[in-house]
């Protein structure tokens, strides 16, 4: 696989205990790494909104090295 997997575009899944995907139940919290951004979710379709609108609401650029915050 040659697809680019730029850091921007990551996210951390956390399933809470209850969660049983094979079962249709997904429950728990979503991150987007980069802006540090959270929201908890308890079912596959608000998942997949807050991935969707953290993409289309992305600027592209490059990947480069991590951003500073100090200031």
């Amino acid at each position: 696989m040659n697809a680019s997997l730029p850091s921007r575009r990551a996210f951390l899944v956390r399933y809470t205990d209850e969660a049983d995907p094979a079962r249709g139940r997904v429950c728990g919290r979503v991150e987007h790494v980069e802006s540090g951004v959270s929201v908890h979710f308890s079912s596959q379709e608000e998942l997949n909104e807050f991935i969707a609108d953290t993409l289309s609401k992305e600027n592209p650029r490059q990947e480069g090295p991590p951003r500073s915050f100090n200031a």
